[in-house]
């Protein structure tokens, strides 16, 4: 663990730059790219990677506590489905729960043909499934099936989020962000406007929704209105990641290796975060002013926002 200084980009009319004292918690131990992170609970962090393994860590301490393998292929999503219990989702076509009192996994799901991209939470037994097969799936893991299939897209899903009790929306390699309702399985509607994949998804308040595309930029769009009402450009390289930190404040992370923090109101770029040697994979909160990043370069960061 350790403290450094970094060169922070302000993004305004002037070119000058900004010299920022951060916090740079660093955690090492993957030997590929970081792909997924989450926050267990206060004290334990849990990453996945293209090193097909899971890895459980001391939040305070930055150390490795447990390691998970079973997976044959690289780990591309985990959620937390209880205390006890974590699901993760891999290019291997599996999908995988396991408990973190054993350390184990319990059960291993299959019917998916294509590598899994995304998992969901729908509600304390089920989640949702997006996969490179282009179909979402519900699962009851309480009695570990399928219960439902989504069709629709005509590229592999590659991400999930839940708007409210009765639908979710889907992004995918189609270009297209889809909303389904839960109870039909049926696609409600289709929201065109990005030109490539579209990476993630995420709900604002008042009906908006966040989507990061490969096309560079990020787009909020008017639920109710089902329109794209604001386009956020600043990246060089898809963006991959997107999280709200508060009502005005996005982080995304990209393949150009950065990190940029956005107001929502102005659409304008307020800071950019450089110190990954790779690109942006994943990004988390872990508090009100602190982020978790996931890199290519194998490292896991905490940064001060």
């Amino acid at each position: 663990m350790g403290t450094s200084s970094f060169k922070i980009k302000q993004s305004n009319s002037s070119t000058s730059t900004t010299t920022i004292e951060l916090k740079k918690d660093i955690f090492i131990g993957h030997t590929n790219p970081v792909t997924c992170l989450i926050k267990l609970n206060e004290n334990l962090l849990v990453s996945g990677s293209e090193d097909k393994t899971i890895k459980v860590w001391d939040l305070l301490n930055c150390l490795c506590i447990k390691t998970l393998t079973g997976h044959k292929e690289s780990i591309k999503t985990i959620i937390k489905l209880n205390e006890c219990t974590i699901a993760s989702g891999s290019t291997d076509k599996t999908i995988k729960i396991w408990n973190l009192l054993t350390f184990t996994c319990i059960q291993t799901l299959l019917e998916h043909i294509g590598q899994i991209n995304t998992l969901i939470n729908l509600n304390e037994n089920r989640f949702i499934s997006g996969s490179e097969d282009k179909l979402i799936k519900i699962w009851d893991f309480i009695n570990n099936k399928c219960i439902k299939t989504f069709k629709g897209h005509e590229l592999g899903v590659r991400t999930l989020i839940k708007i409210d009790d009765n639908y979710i929306a889907s992004g995918s390699e189609d270009k297209l962000i889809k909303i389904w309702n839960i109870l039909t399985s049926n696609c409600y509607i289709s929201l065109e406007g990005h030109t490539s994949y579209v990476n993630s998804l995420i709900k604002l308040p008042n009906f908006m929704l966040v989507s990061g595309s490969n096309d560079y930029s990020i787009k909020i769009w008017d639920l109710l209105k089902f329109e794209c009402i604001k386009t956020l450009t600043g990246h060089e390289l898809g963006v991959q990641s997107i999280i709200m930190v508060n009502e005005n404040i996005l982080v995304s992370g990209s393949f150009d290796y950065t990190i940029k923090v956005w107001n929502i109101v102005t659409c304008e770029c307020i800071r950019t975060l450089n110190g990954h040697d790779g690109y942006i994979k994943t990004i988390i909160l872990l508090s009100d002013n602190q982020i978790i990043s996931g890199s290519s370069d194998n490292m896991i960061k905490v940064w001060k926002i």
